[in-house]
């Protein structure tokens, strides 16, 4: 039987930190189609997890863990098959890809067989192109996709002028689709949104690609790529809320829109896919929504949301026709229509329990974000023990019965007069659907005069760093960036926000790239 509505089937704890990518395979070798999990962390693990063995009667999703592989030296941005085509000698493997700019080639034990290097930064999606033979293609952080001969390990072409992450996708008719986080030297936040470009190549015969199409429909950085529903053209996901379908030649068919975020921000949408006659698309507050082929388009709504406990990085579908979701609490969860393999009720309770729980409490943060707490009120001087204003001071805020208020001095009677009570003392507050115990005010100096304004938020007792490469992450700046974002956090102390892109700020461990100062990094401000 097949539900009218999607049902989680099953829930992996697959990774300590987020859960950034992941994909779904068969074992092209086993008549009985084993079904496979690969996944990649924030932990620098690739995992392998066996999910159902046996014919298609067979309905129970039971992921077990085959292997994992911590050769990465940085979180493992993506995942993706081996295909026996392009590696006729291994029996069973995947391909596993890092901020490291590694691509690695791991077996079913988890051991690594053969190493891709070519990229100077993260590696974030992978895809395979079938003529005239498989050869594997790859976007990386460092602004270009380079096309593999997966066999001696050589770059067949370089595709260049992206800024930032760039996507790619293998289209069925031959061609593939790229999408950046930026265009190389093109400013970002004016019309016609240059930097955020999808592009269509078209095979030349001879394992290269021509460009034959660029699009402009998007206005943040491009995050996914996937095919639409029945294949009958593909999709994109931006930072901009919306994911827009097209033809295969690019032709814009219809564009769906998520929902704000709870700040009022545009949404990151962080992944697309699809499975039958559904589009699915996933959101940096954890929002995953199903759109139904027929009504895409104006301003339909979802047929479905599954709210999930953390953002969704990665969203990919399976041979057997479910959908897997990577979040950023580290689990990796299968959702299915198929009625016998839905996880019983008590466990899909608890699902949406927790995300309930998750939702209260972002909520709660924001109404609460502003008051003051105790140690905050207890420094202030106390209402009882005001005296006369000294020079020009003529307001002044105190603490009154464990409460703050402010107060104005009047000059005729020679007393403090009260206001009101206070908000807005304390700096903690939500970025993203995310609660930290600090939101500081942050800036990108872009092209063309332009400065993104932007919030980074840090938890206290935090590494600086983490916090640095969690918000560099989020919004596809470059790596050079790092060491400036983390030293902000640690000086910030109420002065006016940081100006990335400063070529006096240069970061300490190593200049940045030429050209780089200035650039036009991160997006219009949400």
């Amino acid at each position: 039987a097949v539900l009218d509505s999607w049902a989680l089937g099953a829930e992996i704890a697959a990774h300590e930190g987020a859960a950034r990518c992941v994909c779904s395979f068969v074992d092209e070798a086993n008549d009985f189609a084993d079904f496979y999990i690969a996944t990649g962390g924030n932990d620098c693990a690739a995992r392998l997890f066996l999910v159902a063995k046996g014919d298609e009667s067979s309905a129970e999703i039971t992921p077990v863990q085959l292997c994992e592989s911590f050769d990465h030296q940085g979180p493992v941005l993506a995942v993706a098959p081996a295909p026996k085509a392009a590696f006729p000698d291994v029996p069973l493997g995947f391909l596993s890809a890092s901020q490291d700019g590694v691509i690695r080639l791991l077996d079913g034990g988890g051991q690594t067989l053969r190493m891709l290097i070519g990229h100077d930064k993260g590696v974030v999606s992978l895809t395979w192109t079938e003529e005239p033979t498989p050869r594997l293609v790859s976007g990386a952080r460092d602004g270009t996709a380079k096309v593999w001969q997966v066999s001696d390990g050589s770059v067949v072409q370089t595709l260049e002028g992206f800024q930032n992450g760039v996507s790619v996708l293998a289209l069925p008719n031959g061609a593939l689709a790229t999408a950046a986080a930026g265009a190389k030297g093109q400013p970002m936040a004016v019309p016609p949104y240059v930097g955020c470009v999808v592009r269509v190549w078209t095979p030349d015969g001879t394992g290269k690609f021509t460009p034959s199409q660029e699009i402009f429909e998007h206005s943040g950085p491009v995050r996914g790529l996937c095919l639409a529903p029945q294949q009958l053209g593909f999709a994109s996901c931006a930072n901009d809320s919306t994911v827009v379908t097209r033809t295969f030649d690019g032709h814009p068919l219809a564009t769906v829109r998520h929902p704000l975020s709870a700040e009022g921000f545009e949404s990151y949408v962080l992944s697309c896919t699809s499975a039958g006659e559904h589009l699915l698309s996933g959101d940096e507050a954890g929002n995953l929504l199903v759109w139904a082929e027929e009504n895409l388009g104006g301003a339909a709504d979802p047929v479905q949301a599954i709210p999930h406990p953390g953002s969704i990085w990665k969203l990919a579908a399976t041979p057997r026709g479910d959908v897997v979701s990577a979040a950023n609490d580290g689990k990796v969860r299968v959702f299915t229509r198929r009625a016998n393999a839905a996880m019983p009720q008590e466990a899909q309770q608890a699902f949406y329990a927790a995300a309930e729980s998750r939702a209260k409490a972002q909520a709660d943060a924001i109404r609460n974000a502003a008051m003051p707490n105790a140690g905050q009120i207890a420094n202030y001087p106390k209402w009882e023990t005001r005296a006369p204003p000294r020079g020009s001071e003529q307001t002044k805020i105190f603490n009154k019965d464990g409460r703050l208020i402010a107060a104005s001095w009047d000059q005729i009677s020679g007393t403090w007069v009260e206001q009101g009570e206070v908000t807005g003392i304390s700096d903690g507050g939500v970025v993203n659907g995310v609660t930290y115990s600090h939101v500081y005010p942050i800036e990108v100096d872009g092209e063309g005069g332009v400065v993104h304004k932007l919030q980074i938020g840090y938890n206290d007792g935090e590494n600086p760093w983490v916090a640095a490469q969690r918000f560099v992450d989020a919004h596809m700046l470059p790596q050079y960036h790092l060491n400036q974002i983390a030293e902000y956090i640690i000086q910030r102390s109420g002065s006016m926000p940081n100006m990335l892109g400063d070529p006096s700020m240069a970061p300490q461990t190593g200049a940045a790239p030429p050209g780089a100062a200035g650039g036009g990094v991160g997006h219009p401000a949400p």
